[in-house]
């Protein structure tokens, strides 16, 4: 092949419409992907909130309550992280960054 094929494949492999279209349905797609797990993370979210209501009812002292709440807030930002929720990970990465400046000092 000589240097002349290859321009006439670079001058038919030029972005057309159909190639703008696919990368338009590719970030709808990511979109909807992103907020699929953004509502999973609610539903999680809410189910908690009605597990602890339910059962924190039983119990005597504040002090099991207050760990599990501990331990859960540390499980809900994991999963936040994973799923990919940008407001929780801004939130966290903030918290953590001034944890870190204070200690440094």
């Amino acid at each position: 092949m000589t240097t002349d094929d290859f321009d006439k494949i670079n001058k038919k492999s030029k972005y057309g419409p159909l190639d703008e279209s696919n990368e338009e349905l590719a970030e709808r797609i990511q979109n909807l992907e992103a907020g699929i797990l953004e509502e999973r993370f609610l539903w999680i979210c809410a189910f908690l909130l009605i597990f602890d209501l339910f059962f924190f009812q039983n119990y005597e002292t504040w002090g099991s309550p207050i760990g599990i709440l501990i331990l859960e807030v540390i499980f809900l930002i994991v999963l936040a992280r994973k799923f990919g929720v940008s407001d929780i990970t801004r939130l966290t990465d903030k918290l953590l960054s001034a944890f870190g400046r204070n200690n440094t000092q």
